[in-house]
């Protein structure tokens, strides 16, 4: 490699690492009521551990074109394995109502267990300071709301 090419990768590489720490992200969950536990025991097992994104939302504002992945940890709390739980996730994406909602299926879930689901990368997600976001595991029907979770995601400039 050229000693001008070398040059040029490492000043690139060095202002990537200076514009990723421009910006923080401070996720805020918001509590909500639980679902009612339902007689087969299945709503008060299944937990919503925690959200995380790849890559990381400071990221999002260099680089757009990258998109995202949503990561939720679920937890199995029962002594029973799960099974085919839908997780959906919503986003409202500006003040005319217009929503972004995508759902999954975690296809199995063992006892006393957690396991992390990645949605597919979402792509041309709108650049907003603050994101709300919703998390819903149902049951295999998609009928019931197992748990829920409200968060409200914040991108602040240092």
């Amino acid at each position: 490699m050229r000693r001008g090419s070398l040059r040029r990768l490492v000043l690139a590489l060095l202002a990537l690492v200076m514009m990723a720490g421009c910006a923080q992200v401070q996720v805020e969950e918001h509590r909500t009521a639980q679902a009612a536990v339902a007689d087969d025991g299945v709503s008060g097992a299944v937990n919503i551990v925690g959200i995380d994104f790849d890559p990381p939302l400071e990221y999002l504002k260099t680089y757009p074109y990258q998109g995202i992945t949503l990561l939720v940890a679920v937890e199995n709390r029962s002594a029973q394995p799960l099974s085919d739980l839908r997780i959906r996730a919503r986003l409202p994406l500006n003040d005319q109502g217009q929503i972004l909602e995508r759902e999954g299926v975690l296809p199995h879930l063992p006892p006393h267990t957690i396991r992390v689901y990645r949605f597919p990368r979402l792509r041309q997600l709108p650049s907003r300071r603050v994101y709300a976001l919703e998390i819903m595991i149902l049951s295999p029907d998609g009928r019931r709301v197992l748990n829920r979770r409200e968060y409200t995601v914040r991108i602040v400039d240092r």
